[in-house]
C-alpha cells in the first residue's frame, strides 16, 4: 500500500488555523445567543417547567424585600398568579415589568433568578 504524504505544518501555520477556528467558534456562539430567546410563559405555568429553564414573564411587582444590600426578593403578580423573583435590584414596587431569568426552586417554592428586569 502506498503511504500518504504528510504535509508539514509549521507552528506559525497551526497558530493561524487555531486562531481562525477560535474566531469562527466565538462568532457561532454569538449568533446562536442572538437567535435563541427565552420562552415567554404565564406566571401560572412556571411550575410545569424544569429548574434551569430560561423564561420571560410579565406582571406587576407587588412587594419588595431587601434581604441584603445586593439581594432582593420581589413578588411578581399577573391577574391570578404570583412568583418570587430574586435579583440584585431595587425600587420596582408597583411597576409593570418583564423579567427574564432562570427558574429555580427554594424550599419547595418556584422562583426566578432574574438576569434582566425591564419596565413596561
Amino acid at each position: 500500500m502506498p503511504r500518504k504524504k504528510k504535509i508539514p505544518l509549521s507552528n506559525n501555520a497551526l497558530s493561524k488555523i487555531y486562531l481562525v477556528l477560535a474566531v469562527v467558534g466565538i462568532l457561532f456562539l454569538f449568533i446562536l445567543t442572538y437567535f435563541v430567546k427565552p420562552q415567554e410563559i404565564s406566571i401560572c405555568k412556571i411550575r410545569e417547567l424544569q429548574q434551569g429553564d430560561y423564561v420571560k414573564v410579565y406582571g406587576k411587582i407587588i412587594s419588595e424585600r431587601n434581604l441584603t444590600s445586593d439581594f432582593t426578593i420581589l413578588t411578581l403578580q399577573n391577574s391570578t398568579c404570583r412568583v418570587e423573583i430574586t435579583c440584585n435590584c431595587k425600587n420596582f414596587t408597583n411597576q409593570n415589568v418583564s423579567v427574564i431569568g432562570k427558574i429555580e426552586y427554594y424550599q419547595n417554592k418556584t422562583q426566578i433568578s432574574a438576569d434582566k428586569i425591564q419596565q413596561q
